[in-house]
């Protein structure tokens, strides 16, 4: 399965959880709705149109990328329910690394070889693997830098303003 032949298959089952999704297809898919995603969101700036941008884009592409993650479970012989899983610890923890992580095993783990209880047949595969293990080492180094810069509010601070409220958090304790 080739990258166009990937995308369509996903468009063409946007509401399809039944039946098995390859490496390729799931592969091909997240590369490119993580890189969109990155484009429009990346940066120092983020304007209003392109935040709006990405929330449209990311409700446009959270069904096919649903779906095409139950068929790629399925494909590795896996109930979907596995994937309200991953919700659970997106709420928890850092979702854009706990995605990333979830993505790169999916990316990973082979499908069962022949006919297994969701299809007949294996679905097709390519060099999507290699290419998108490739990918996702990049976006999960993207990702712990944007963890990093979302969570660094000490970073953003100015060291005199981080003393006074310090001091105004002492007299606060000092007078219970």
């Amino acid at each position: 399965m080739n990258f166009i032949e990937a995308i369509r298959s996903v468009w063409s089952k946007y509401w399809v959880t039944a039946g098995r999704a390859g490496r390729a297809e799931f592969g091909y898919w997240f590369a490119v709705v993580i890189v969109v995603q990155a484009l429009l969101t990346l940066g120092e700036d983020v304007s209003t149109p392109l935040l709006i941008l990405s929330y449209v884009f990311a409700s446009v592409v959270a069904f096919p990328s649903m779906n095409v993650s139950i068929r790629r479970l399925h494909d590795a012989g896996m109930n979907g329910g596995w994937l309200m899983l991953v919700g659970m610890v997106s709420f928890l923890f850092n979702g854009v690394v706990a995605n990333i992580v979830y993505a790169a095993i999916l990316w990973v783990i082979p499908g069962t070889e022949g006919k297994n209880r969701y299809d007949e047949q294996k679905p097709a595969n390519s060099y999507a693997l290699a290419i998108s293990l490739l990918l996702c080492l990049l976006l999960i180094f993207v990702a712990i830098e944007m963890f990093i810069k979302e969570s660094s509010i000490i970073q953003q601070q100015d060291p005199e303003q981080m003393l006074q409220q310090l001091q105004e958090i002492q007299k606060l304790l000092g007078q219970q």
